[in-house]
């Protein structure tokens, strides 16, 4: 008996992943050696939806808190976690003064470094920021052309050159491993005025030679368009573990995974009743067309219907993705977030406060402003008066 135990449990296990993918929802199979799941959420099957997890907050950074202004932190331009749940926000690269700002994991403030100046171990104009696998902390800076990279109590441990001259506005480098980088590139001809912008995300080497493309995204300046759809096509990332994720909304609602070799590992594409663009987020959008620097396009204006996929996605620790989207949440400033396990498959949803950027913000930094790490999810949130505070909550699973 004791040895059929064991080749009870290992059938029953492989007919259970036999099963997979197998329900009426779910669709699975492989094309050129990528896997592919189809997702079909129907209207019926998203009302149904089970609540996967719960939320309990844990502590909220606000920085309209007088102790912060006066350390100099009163706007958060991103932020990252370690592995011992330290969050470090990061300032705009226009501030003066240091950059970046240590929190233990109650959310109190234990100081700040990476200060902004022409000197040696000084930051020039950082176009990014990530605390990496070993809890350092890297920061390409498009000034001085390097990667600075502190430990977590904010001392140099190293410069690295770069060779690509980098754009704050719209460039991205993210550090994968030591001889592999994301690097998201803007191509346009500057001499042909109003011309076409070429979003480009590759994987590079430590010579920040192309490894792989694996997205590109052409855009057509507002300027040269007598109606411009909004919102306006993007491409969203994700790093999770060994794995990039990357969505483009050219694709439709669909999430493309990759090694750090760049080979294309699995689509997860999701099959789901189209939305309409939500009334409070025409009006915010209509607002920030009231900008002088915006005005002219007030008229050009033309809300997608329906909307794309989704408006924002991340990937936790473990490999599950979630997909924010259009649909409002019971409560003001919610929205709901499609969840799937690290296979690709729906298991539920969840309404979530989650602030992004404004609309027409010109940062183009989407890409930082929620986090999933060690059971917690951070966030940027929108107080009453405008003012952002990111929080933190304790995430637990229902079984």
């Amino acid at each position: 008996m004791k040895r059929v135990l064991p080749v009870v449990a290992i059938v029953l296990s492989l007919w259970a992943a036999s099963c997979r993918g197998k329900a009426p929802d779910v669709e699975r199979r492989f094309e050129n050696g990528v896997e592919i799941v189809v997702n079909h959420l129907s209207a019926e099957r998203l009302r149904k939806a089970a609540h996967p997890l719960r939320l309990d907050e844990l502590f909220v950074i606000d920085t309209e808190r007088a102790d912060l202004a006066k350390a100099g932190l009163d706007k958060i331009w991103g932020f990252d976690v370690n592995s011992r749940n330290e969050v470090f926000v990061f300032r705009s690269p226009l501030y003066s003064g240091n950059l970046i700002f240590r929190f233990d994991s109650d959310g109190r403030l234990e100081g700040s470094f990476g200060p902004k100046g022409e000197g040696p171990g000084e930051l020039g104009v950082p176009i990014s920021q990530m605390v990496e696998a070993n809890d350092e902390i890297s920061v390409p800076d498009s000034a001085k052309r390097k990667i600075f990279v502190f430990d977590r109590e904010g001392r140099l441990r190293k410069e690295i050159p770069i060779k690509p001259r980098l754009r704050v506005t719209s460039d991205l480098l993210i550090p994968l491993r030591s001889d592999r980088f994301l690097f998201r590139r803007v191509e346009f001809d500057p001499s042909v005025p109003n011309a076409n912008v070429v979003y480009i995300y590759s994987v590079v080497d430590r010579g920040y030679s192309e490894v792989k493309e694996l997205e590109r995204l052409v855009i057509v300046p507002m300027e040269r368009t007598s109606r411009f759809r909004y919102p306006i096509g993007l491409i969203r990332w994700a790093v999770s573990g060994e794995k990039i994720f990357l969505a483009c909304d050219d694709h439709g609602c669909e999430i493309r995974s990759y090694d750090f070799e760049g080979n294309r590992l699995r689509e997860m594409r999701i099959e789901a009743p189209p939305l309409k663009y939500p009334d409070r987020l025409k009006r915010e959008a209509l607002r920030a067309l009231e900008a002088p620097s915006l005005t002219l396009f007030k008229a050009k204006i033309e809300f997608a219907d329906p909307v794309p996929p989704f408006q924002h996605f991340w990937a936790d620790d473990e490999g599950r993705v979630y997909l924010m989207t259009y649909e409002e949440g019971p409560k003001p400033g919610e929205f709901q977030v499609d969840i799937f396990d690290n296979h690709g498959e729906f298991i539920g949803r969840s309404a979530m406060n989650i602030h992004l950027t404004e609309a027409f913000d010109t940062s183009w930094h989407y890409d930082s402003y929620t986090t999933m790490k060690n059971g917690r999810l951070y966030c940027l949130r929108e107080k009453e008066n405008g003012y952002l505070e990111l929080v933190a909550y304790r995430v637990s699973w229902n079984n």
